[in-house]
């Protein structure tokens, strides 16, 4: 295929092969960070792990995957994604090994450590290539196929997990996980064979490139319309981010008294709807004309469902449906990224989008760490299945992404509109 045909990104064989070599790559990063939210209880009950330890265990992934996100950025540069992507799979099949065979808290917590660097580089190395692959105008809808195919790893995480989990155990489900990495290894090696080289000079001084990185973000943060901006990006990845991602299990355990089956069954529909909800709000900018008014509506939505978990219980019949809502209304991530790549000029547009993503991975890390320590301040029950915590803890972290959604909405109100025009 010529440069200009990649430029065009026809619709050839090897470019479906490409993208859905991509997209199982994303769907790989999806369901590994949302891996622990169903297990939790059980990982709990074997390890003896408090909430405190829960949630650090969990944030682990998130951490190393924020760090490397601008060091990733540049190795990308220099030695292109094909390579990049199957050094980081390799990576990642250390980490489930470790976490798989993990029989201690260090052990599980080096595990998820290695997972996350391992995932860090599977978007934006596929964004990279569609960059080279895909004219410009296409583009914005490649990262929409992208983060909303990937989504179903997501849905993996649910219930197909619980129900994998109960049959052959939760470690099995990680020995599954690295199994499929060896699958999708095969498919990126052999689908992106023929992508262009790599655009930096493997003789750059990678230091060099890393240091003049960080410290060009620092024009980035200065400009105009930043700040706001970056409160929502860190806020639209929480909710899910806590309840499907770490606390909803534990949450549906505790309080409704929901086995494994049950609890993956229940958050499926939180998974459903976020995935759909990708697609619906990554489209609803041409509805509106407008980045700033769908973004404003979808988190003032997602504050009163988050409102409704900090005072009331919601009644079991009407769970799925709720968190389906909750999913539904809370996935307007992509409009905060294309916000973004409006914001920025043009030369800024890549160092801005790298830091949106670190934003939002570290915003993800910040919640899973901290809230453990939230629901510990209050005395877990003893129980044959583990301990218990009241609904007042669970509900004091729904309040806190409540008053966080509140802060964002107020902070980004007065954001100007950087739609494009016609």
């Amino acid at each position: 295929m010529s440069d200009q045909n990649l430029a065009q990104g026809e619709l050839t064989r090897s470019t479906v092969y490409l993208v859905g070599s991509c997209l199982l790559l994303y769907m790989l990063s999806t369901f590994l960070r949302n891996s622990v939210g169903v297990i939790a209880p059980d990982v709990s009950l074997e390890l003896g792990l408090d909430a405190t330890e829960l949630s650090r265990l969990v944030s682990f992934f998130f951490l190393s995957f924020a760090l490397c996100q601008i060091p990733v950025g540049v190795l990308i540069d220099v030695f292109g994604a094909r390579r990049i992507i199957l050094g980081a799979i390799c990576v990642m099949l250390v980490g489930c090994a470790i976490f798989a065979t993990g029989t201690t808290y260090s052990q599980l917590a080096i595990g998820r450590l290695i997972i996350g660097i391992g995932c860090s580089s599977f978007l934006m190395a596929p964004l990279a290539v569609y960059a080279h692959r895909f004219s410009p105008d296409r583009f914005s809808t490649m990262i929409g196929i992208q983060m909303g195919g990937g989504m179903v790893g997501m849905l993996f995480a649910t219930a197909p997990l619980a129900s994998a989990a109960a049959t052959y155990g939760w470690r099995s489900v990680f020995w599954g996980t690295a199994a499929f990495g060896i699958i999708v290894l095969a498919a990126i090696a052999v689908s992106m064979k023929s992508e262009p080289a790599a655009p930096v000079s493997r003789k750059a001084n990678v230091p060099k490139l890393l240091y003049s990185s960080i410290t060009g973000l620092k024009d980035v943060i200065r400009m105009p319309g930043f700040a706001p901006v970056m409160a929502m990006q860190v806020i639209t990845v929480g909710p899910s981010s806590v309840i499907l991602g770490l606390w909803g299990g534990p949450w549906l355990h505790d309080i409704y008294g929901m086995e494994l089956v049950e609890r993956g069954n229940t958050l499926l529909a939180n998974g459903i709807l976020g995935a759909l909800g990708t697609f619906l709000w990554g489209m609803s900018d041409r509805r509106f004309q407008s980045y700033r008014k769908p973004i404003l509506i979808g988190s003032s939505i997602t504050f009163l469902f988050l409102v409704a978990l900090t005072f009331t219980k919601i009644p079991r019949e009407v769970l799925p449906v709720f968190l389906a809502g909750l999913g539904l209304f809370g996935a307007f991530g992509p409009l905060v990224f294309a916000y973004s790549r409006g914001l920025f000029p043009r030369e800024y547009v890549a160092r801005g989008l790298t830091l949106m993503n670190t934003a939002q991975i570290g915003g993800v890390f910040i919640h899973q760490a901290m809230t453990g320590y939230l629901i510990d301040l209050w005395e877990p029950t003893m129980t044959p299945s583990g301990p218990e915590y009241p609904l007042e803890a669970y509900q004091l972290v729904f309040g806190l992404l409540a008053l966080e959604a509140a802060f964002a909405f107020l902070f980004y109100w007065r954001a100007k509109e950087v739609y494009p025009k016609r």
